[in-house]
């Protein structure tokens, strides 16, 4: 999509507010003129991220994160530009030419094309529910509840008995068997002959995503049968990812939002039965243990997240499990405690919408409930209990706040009679393994040169917050762009400039998408969002300093070209090459004079 329609951006972003887009996203609250949120794309407990709603742009002062309206959607739903802009078309009620629409790499159609015979599939699942062969299934979800409206909203279906139902629908609107295989809905048989249907004779959950796209499936059988597992899901496909998916997320993120609460559950019903009960804030985990994807994700929308799994030993330990993905994401979730025997499907429909909220409001903070229950559980055995400490002071080392760590080691002071002191002792060990750890990774990617790096920053940034014709003439003159390394900073300046020799304006945040993932995007949104620091004859002075720095780099990076040729052609005796050498080195170092020269002047 490189040749967009003139225009077609700017029409986008004037129909469609980047607030409303983040707000699906975060929740944001009113300062001034701008919003805020709590970043999504690093772990914090005080907000910086900002939408700057009249530039049309946000910025993290966290992370430095920043983007457009389209550079934020191709970051939270991991997409291309083509995509983020056939989304925002699409919910602008823009037309895109299709010559623009087809200009899509081959994993944006593979994709495509994937969702596509998802969403044959979920069709099929639902029509077949409501034929005669769906009768069992129909009864069933009539059992648990549920009406047809309710069941069309939560998209539910059937996959009916036979091998090859779904394939042959398929087949029968030309989807390839690759594509079924792909999109885990159909398996090889053993002896390599053919394929049959994942799903048979199974009430069947579709597993959708924020913008209510199904991604994969979740199959229940309807009569027992030991034999096999009572769940079936997808596999993993280039589409569905279990670890970053939540179930019912589409229909739960608003009321997660304006209520200011998540409630996780373990199973697909669980879920059903409490938005039917007016906890339609519930997402659930999908049987896996909970992944630093999924935290954040809710992390997004609330802070206040009530876990509720099976009262059992099982049900326990994965709630203990998932407090190494919520504290390091600074979230501080409550367990709920289910009745032995009693799931909140059971709960609802037995003892009403009351007896649940009654859980709730009694939940224990799952950390409190771990101190009590490890302590509890090592007795008076002193290696049981040393063991449970050192396990306790590790998991409150993952917390993000100083303040609650302090407060939460004083608590199993208390509660253990060891002294502040050694415990804290204990918990510096733990934090200096890990940061020792996190700072040998980030050394890793520091920049050979800061200087260059200086040089190439102070361009973006100048060019970002005074997109003038005077300054790009400047640069095309100096051919700053081809003394660029970075290809997507490149791109960028390339098509800024272009975009202003052309039209003698710019909104230069249009063209961030091009800076994508990089560390050239922060810093062009820090540029945006500050006030300029470089204005009038400052602003040339300043780009013109930069521009000397890039080309010191490539008279130092061209002399050390030359004496390696050099020394080459004297170890082969080549004479004439070692004069022709020499001879363009004295002219390298009159240019590095000159330029030293015009530098102090």
């Amino acid at each position: 999509m490189a040749n967009l329609p003139p225009g077609l951006l700017e029409e986008i972003k004037a129909r469609v507010s980047i607030r409303e887009v983040v707000s699906d996203y975060l929740r944001l609250t009113k300062v001034g003129a701008n919003w805020k949120a709590l970043c999504p794309f690093h772990k914090e407990k005080t907000p910086s991220f900002m939408v700057h709603e009249g530039k049309a742009i946000f910025h993290c002062f966290g992370c430095g994160e920043s983007g457009n309206i389209f550079t934020f959607l191709m970051k939270m739903e991991g997409i291309a530009f083509p995509e983020a802009v056939e989304r925002l078309a699409k919910r602008a009620g823009v037309e895109i030419p299709k010559p623009e629409r087809a200009a899509r790499t081959r994993e944006e159609e593979e994709q495509a094309a994937l969702f596509r015979v998802i969403e044959l599939a979920q069709k099929f699942y639902q029509e077949k529910l409501f034929s005669s062969q769906g009768k069992k299934a129909l009864a069933y979800f009539q059992s648990r509840g549920l009406d047809r409206k309710q069941i069309e909203r939560f998209g539910l279906g059937y996959a009916p008995e036979g091998w090859e139902n779904l394939l042959q629908h398929l087949e029968g609107r030309g989807v390839p068997r690759s594509l079924m295989l792909a999109a885990g809905l159909v398996i090889p048989r053993e002896n390599g002959q053919g394929h049959y249907d994942r799903f048979r004779d199974r009430a069947i959950f579709p597993i959708r995503d924020l913008l209510g796209r199904t991604r994969g499936f979740g199959a229940r059988i309807l009569v027992k049968d030991d034999s096999q597992p009572k769940y079936i899901n997808s596999p993993e496909s280039p589409v569905y990812k279990k670890g970053e998916m939540l179930y019912g997320l589409d229909l739960a993120k608003e009321s997660m939002r304006k209520k200011d609460r998540a409630i996780i559950v373990e199973g697909y019903f669980d879920r059903i039965s409490l938005a039917l009960a007016s906890f339609d804030e519930t997402v659930a985990s999908l049987g896996t243990a909970f992944t630093d994807s999924q935290a954040n994700i809710v992390g997004r929308y609330t802070r206040n997240i009530y876990l509720v799994f099976d009262p059992d030993e099982a049900g326990r330990k994965a709630s203990f499990r998932a407090l190494e993905v919520f504290l390091p994401a600074g979230l501080m979730p409550f367990l709920v405690l289910m009745p032995e025997g009693m799931d909140p499907d059971d709960m609802v429909r037995m003892q009403g919408a009351q007896a649940f909220e009654a859980l709730l409001n009694k939940a224990p903070r799952l950390l409190d409930f771990f101190i009590e229950t490890q302590i509890s559980a090592a007795g008076s055995d002193l290696a049981k209990r040393a063991e449970a400490v050192e396990e306790l002071v590790r998991t409150i080392s993952l917390m993000v706040s100083a303040l609650e760590r302090e407060l939460y080691l004083k608590k199993l002071a208390e509660i253990t009679g060891i002294s502040q002191g050694q415990l804290q002792k204990l918990m510096l060990r733990e934090r200096f393994q890990e940061t020792s750890q996190a700072r040998d990774e980030k050394d890793k990617g520091l920049p050979a040169n800061l200087n260059l790096l200086a040089a190439e920053e102070i361009i973006l940034s100048c060019l970002v917050n005074n997109p003038l014709p005077g300054l790009v003439q400047m640069l095309l003159e100096e051919k700053v762009i081809d003394k660029i390394a970075d290809p997507q900073l490149k791109q960028f300046l390339g098509s800024v400039c272009a975009e202003i020799s052309a039209k003698d304006k710019c909104q230069p945040a249009d063209f961030l998408h091009l800076l994508n993932g990089t560390k050239w995007e922060k810093v062009a949104g820090r540029a945006l969002v500050q006030d300029n620091p470089y204005q009038g004859e400052a602003l040339f002075r300043a780009v013109r300093d930069a521009v000397s720095l890039l080309n010191k780099k490539e008279l130092e990076e061209k002399d050390q070209d030359l004496n390696r040729r050099l020394n080459l052609a004297k170890q082969q005796g080549n004479q004439e090459l070692v004069r022709e050498l020499l001879a363009e080195k004295n002219r390298l170092i009159q240019q590095r004079k000159s330029l030293a020269a015009s530098r102090v002047g």
